[in-house]
């Protein structure tokens, strides 16, 4: 008969007896641990601030301090979003093991490049391991990020190089130049140039 899964150690006695009397003998079977995810924080790099729609550079280091191996398969290893569960508040909620398996003991450095939402604000940028389909596991690495406002942009247009109002002969072109910052779209008008800095003649 079969012994059904064993979760301990455990111990089967044979005895055998005769006429003569008896033989006893005995076997142990121990059993392992099963094997465990668990994760530690190493380090978390993110910009302290961004701004609205603004796209970054991001690394998360995660340590297996577990007993299975990070591996991808049925159910793969993955780094997932936090605070809340799952969002895509940075435009993804999955990054992919860098190589695999991530050994107990090993680091694994997961970089990728995360995208401000349209709101501002100060928000979560949390990261914890996922073995999906099975479980959440180990510390979460966490950061808050500010999300600015873009500055409002400035114009500068001038006629001849001056700030103006200036004086031309009649039938004769000004050269009208103009330079902006924090623009990322600009028009002159009249006649309709655009472009967030230029030089146009009037001629």
């Amino acid at each position: 008969e079969g012994t059904g899964g064993l979760t301990s150690a455990q111990t089967y006695t044979l005895t055998c007896s005769n006429a003569g009397g008896s033989g006893v003998n005995s076997v142990t079977v121990n059993v392992n641990p099963p094997s465990t995810n668990n994760a530690a924080c190493v380090s978390i790099i993110a910009p302290s601030s961004v701004t609205t729609g603004q796209s970054f550079s991001a690394s998360v280091t995660m340590e297996n301090n577990g007993t299975n191996p990070w591996t991808i398969d049925g159910s793969p290893h993955n780094l997932g979003s936090q605070n809340p569960q799952d969002n895509t508040r940075w435009g993804l909620g999955r990054v992919g093991l860098p190589f695999q398996p991530v050994n107990p003991g090993q680091n694994a450095t997961f970089s990728f490049t995360a995208t401000a939402g349209t709101t501002a604000g100060s928000y979560p940028f949390d990261w914890k391991m996922v073995e999906d389909s099975i479980e959440w596991f180990g510390a979460t690495c966490a950061q808050t990020i500010t999300v600015n406002s873009p500055p409002l942009p400035t114009a500068d247009i001038k006629a001849n190089d001056s700030n103006g109002p200036i004086s031309i002969a009649n039938n004769t072109a000004a050269t009208i130049s103009w330079t902006s910052t924090n623009a990322t779209s600009c028009t002159v008008s009249p006649p309709g140039w655009t472009g967030t800095s230029g030089s146009q003649s009037t001629g």
